[in-house]
């Protein structure tokens, strides 16, 4: 939809007009990336998604991370 190249539900039309807008002027480029090929953003989003009452999950350091996420960044490094 952002991309125009599917036809915008009536709904949203005016917040997609709102989207485009402003890239007018910018050099942007938007792209599909499968879940399977970004999966620590998908775990990581589900993670924040289940503790969402427990407050604001932030990681600065690998080793904050959880021991799942570990594994996927050292999968994607082979």
């Amino acid at each position: 939809m952002i991309r125009k190249e599917w036809k915008i539900p009536w709904e949203l039309i005016d917040k997609i007009e709102k989207i485009h807008e402003p890239m007018k002027s910018l050099n942007i480029q938007i792209r599909h990336i499968f879940r399977k090929a970004n999966q620590l953003a998908e775990f990581i989003t589900t993670t924040a998604i289940d503790q969402e009452q427990e407050g604001k999950l932030q990681y600065q350091h690998f080793n904050q991370l959880p021991g799942i996420a570990k594994g996927i960044l050292n999968m994607d490094k082979q």
